[in-house]
């Protein structure tokens, strides 16, 4: 089995927006060290589930392209397997809202073409 750019880019880049999602909420959340502190409300919760999910994507195209000996769409298993655990975790936590809203810290200029955007 051979894997093309885009089953490495596309997978990645989700990955790295949940990371970014966590590192801008690291602030907003319980300390890991904190007394009491449930591993289910870090910020990078989505990170390391998206982490997972890719990796068990990997496995389950291998699985998939070794029973049927034939070469498969390996962006068919990666995306559900990177995006789905993620969706579930925030969609349990109520907390799809903000996973889809996450923004950087500096938006950059608010003007394109002499058009004032709204924030």
């Amino acid at each position: 089995m051979h894997s093309g750019l885009g089953d490495i880019a596309v997978p990645g880049l989700l990955v790295s927006l949940f990371y970014r999602h966590g590192w801008a909420r690291q602030d907003a959340v319980v300390p890991l060290n904190a007394v009491g502190a449930a591993p289910w409300r870090q910020p990078f919760l989505y990170f390391y589930l998206a982490l997972a999910g890719y990796a068990a994507g990997v496995l389950l195209t291998m699985v998939v392209a070794l029973h049927w000996d034939a070469a498969q769409p390996a962006l068919l298993f990666l995306v559900p397997c990177t995006v789905l655990p993620v969706v579930l975790a925030a969609a349990a936590r109520r907390d799809l809202g903000s996973l889809w809203a996450t923004v950087p810290d500096d938006p950059g200029p608010l003007e394109v073409d002499g058009f004032k955007l709204d924030p």
